[in-house]
């Protein structure tokens, strides 16, 4: 997990370069191989980056006073769901 990984302003949310670069190789590997295996790996990179995204964005909207219903709405699931994982 990525300390601080979501830093935010009043308008926008950016994230560290080095967790948009592991995306960004990952998603290069995903569209320059034809080998399956390798093609896995890297969507399984690109899933673990977007988990620690997730979490960042998820505890930044809960400092901000975002109620867990909110979080919920955006993420397209249940309250208790995201509770149970995030809280």
């Amino acid at each position: 997990m990525f300390p601080n990984a979501l830093a935010s302003d009043k308008k926008t949310a950016r994230f560290p370069e080095e967790i948009l670069g592991r995306y960004r190789k990952a998603m290069f590997r995903v569209r320059a191989s034809n080998e399956p295996l390798v093609i896995l790996d890297s969507l399984a990179e690109m899933q673990e980056v977007l988990h620690q995204v997730e979490r960042a964005a998820v505890e930044e909207a809960r400092a901000q006073g975002a109620t867990w219903s909110q979080v919920a709405q955006a993420l397209n699931r249940t309250r208790q769901a995201v509770e149970a994982r995030f809280g």
